[in-house]
């Protein structure tokens, strides 16, 4: 990081690049930017400032988030056979039989 580069919530392309997919800060040791522990400590309050006030989000969505996972249950519900509570061995026949 240079001297020139400003660290704080308003360089959102600095703080993206110091955050994973899913939203994580990503630690020191692994962060590409060669920090010390105090410009990690920078880092870190000012992606949580950002997050704050709205200019980085928490977590970021991947696919459609319409499509949730309780659609899809309660679309195999009722897709369930009609005698699915029956034993095996009494689905293909009536009841009276």
């Amino acid at each position: 990081m240079d001297d020139t580069t400003q660290l704080n919530y308003k360089n959102i392309l600095l703080l993206r690049n110091s955050i994973t997919i899913s939203g994580k800060i990503i630690p020191k040791r692994l962060n590409h930017l060669n920090l010390t522990t105090k410009g990690q400590r920078s880092i870190s309050k000012a992606i949580k400032n950002a997050r704050l006030i709205g200019f980085l989000p928490f977590a970021r969505l991947i696919g459609n988030p319409l499509k949730s996972k309780y659609k899809k249950n309660r679309n195999r519900n009722r897709k369930r056979k009609r005698g699915a509570w029956l034993p095996r061995s009494q689905r293909g026949r009536g009841l009276g039989q």
